[in-house]
């Protein structure tokens, strides 16, 4: 068996085992009293939350990839763009969507590979950066003069990143530009280590809203989140927010379920019972409050993906609905204008 397919045959075997056994722990009687417990203004809250995180996504899109910049919201194209790609992360197995944003950025923005692939970097060290910030100020050892420390310690990180990583790069030697290479794990190394290179060289990259629009994103989405579980499951919000900081760390891990259920759901609850503190006294109604929330992610996904579908969404920046397959029709495939291929998420 080829090692992709061992790979995403052992992700899919961990997620089903997994869910198997949370679902063995479900207390679905109490299903009704659960939903009952979310009134229509959580939902509402939730759902807003939701999409309101996937425009402030959208709008980050434009900065990286150098289109309109200036605007607050994104403008149709990077609409497009947000709603295939989360939608292709969130259905596939093993994330593999992620290797659908350089095609995408491609055929909606017809940006280079290189370029994308770049940006396709950068945010993931920008989400990685964000998500590692609302964990360590979720650790409940963790009082307020410390979490202080830590927010004042990463706004330091991020200001000087840019020119720090460019003392650093002008000692690379020239061939760690992100071509091709020998084959092999060394060349791949020196591959994965140019595009990073071309990610942290690019001064859009950098630009105050690009971190801004990170921060937003991530604290809007994992609120709507943590209201909803809160609901569902009866518990705080201090720890309904530890299970969403929990369930984000497990979604980088490279083992995911088809759909990421089970690892979606064990994370929530890790989250809540570790972070959280609550411990042996985490209810069973976590899960399944975990559980309505990735339904109803996954709705969101589905729904975006059709709205995408629709004609009255253009591919384009300013683009009419009818002209948008022949536009499409001009932009060079990602393999063409790159010449290498996206290679996998760097888990």
């Amino acid at each position: 068996m080829k090692r992709p397919s061992l790979k995403k045959l052992v992700g899919w075997a961990v997620g089903l085992i997994l869910l198997a056994w949370l679902v063995s722990r479900l207390p679905l009687g109490s299903l009704p009293a659960a939903l009952a417990r979310i009134g229509w203004g959580t939902w509402l809250l939730a759902c807003g939350a939701l999409w309101l995180s996937y425009g402030i996504r959208a709008a980050r899109m434009q900065v990286v990839l150098k289109r309109e910049a200036g605007l607050w919201w994104p403008r149709r194209a990077a609409w497009r763009l947000m709603l295939l790609y989360n939608g292709a992360i969130v259905l596939l197995p093993f994330r593999a969507g992620e290797l659908a944003f350089p095609w995408l950025a491609a055929r909606e923005f017809g940006t280079p590979g290189p370029t994308a692939v770049a940006a396709w970097v950068w945010m993931r060290v920008q989400d990685v950066a964000v998500l590692a910030l609302l964990a360590l100020l979720a650790w409940p050892a963790f009082g307020a003069p410390a979490r202080a420390g830590l927010v004042a310690l990463w706004l330091v990180g991020v200001a000087v990143l840019e020119p720090a990583s460019r003392a650093v790069l002008a000692r690379l030697p020239a061939g760690f530009s992100g071509g091709v290479t020998q084959p092999g794990w060394r060349g791949r190394f020196i591959v994965a280590l140019g595009r990073l290179r071309l990610a942290l060289e690019d001064r859009a990259h950098h630009h105050p809203l690009a971190w801004v629009y990170t921060l937003l994103n991530w604290t809007i989405k994992m609120a709507g989140g943590m209201t909803l579980v809160a609901a569902a499951a009866g518990i705080g919000w201090e720890p309904a927010w530890a299970g969403m900081v929990g369930v984000e760390i497990v979604s980088i891990l490279p083992v995911q379920g088809p759909a990421g259920f089970g690892t979606f759901e064990a994370g929530v609850h890790a989250g809540v019972a570790w972070l959280g503190g609550l411990g042996a006294a985490t209810p069973a109604g976590v899960i399944l409050a975990a559980l309505v929330w990735h339904l109803t992610l996954l709705a969101s996904a589905v729904l975006g993906a059709v709205i995408c579908g629709l004609r009255g969404l253009p591919r384009t920046l300013g683009e009419p609905a009818t002209a948008a397959g022949a536009a499409s029709a001009t932009v060079p495939r990602p393999a063409e204008a790159s010449g290498v291929p996206p290679g996998p998420p760097p888990r």
